[in-house]
């Protein structure tokens, strides 16, 4: 886990290249904003309670963060292709431990 300190080094890194860029205060602000909610979500596998929990927000206030950031809403049938992934990886997984790795036919 980052330190305060470390966290501040980089968000001063992070403001320096914005302020290079030419961006104002407050697109600098909703960059950080975005970028803040988008990796709650993405170590949250786009559960948006437990992402606002993470960032100490009410659900609502989430939501609403989001449409106003841009952060795109996960859609149920994005879900279902994630799993579905994610389960086809585990089966490979699995078929690698109990037969060993396949070699792959050479064309």
């Amino acid at each position: 886990m980052m330190t305060t300190e470390a966290a501040s080094r980089a968000m001063a890194a992070a403001v320096q290249i914005c302020r290079q860029e030419g961006l104002s205060f407050d697109d600098t602000v909703d960059l950080c904003r975005y970028y803040g909610v988008e990796l709650a979500l993405r170590n949250n596998r786009e559960n948006q309670i437990k992402a606002a929990e993470e960032l100490h927000r009410h659900r609502n206030t989430l939501s609403r963060m989001m449409g106003e950031l841009g952060v795109p809403k996960v859609t149920k049938s994005a879900k279902l292709r994630r799993k579905a992934v994610a389960a086809a990886q585990q089966l490979q997984r699995i078929d690698a431990y109990l037969h060993g790795p396949r070699k792959q036919a050479q064309a």
